[in-house]
């Protein structure tokens, strides 16, 4: 699949993040040419989807939430449907390809491990 089969692809999607939140990542980790969570090293706590984090309430209490894809030291991916555009700054698929592989340092992010 390329790029525009790629887009074209999941600009359609109606159905939850939940239900195809990991096909896409996959595809999309296919389409840039690098490897997805669990093609390199099974069981990789490092580079995983669904990783739990701690996350404080305040008050010393805190609650478990997971994070769709998460890759220590690069990035934090959470999926969203929705037919609001993104705001921000967006990335083409290149610095995406970089970000993925660890390359890019401007956009690289100390991540929080529990």
């Amino acid at each position: 699949m390329d790029v525009e089969q790629f887009i074209a692809r999941w600009s359609e999607a109606t159905i939850s993040e939940r239900a195809n939140g990991q096909s896409f990542i996959i595809e999309l980790c296919a389409v840039l040419g690098v490897a997805a969570p669990g093609q390199q090293a099974v069981g990789d706590r490092d580079y995983c989807f669904e990783r739990t984090v701690k996350f404080p309430l305040g008050e010393g209490r805190i609650t478990n939430k997971s994070i769709d894809c998460f890759k220590h030291g690069s990035f934090v991916m959470e999926l969203k449907l929705s037919p609001q555009q993104a705001t921000g700054e967006d990335m083409d698929l290149r610095q995406l390809a970089a970000l993925l592989n660890g390359r890019d340092e401007r956009r690289r992010r100390t991540a929080w491990r529990p």
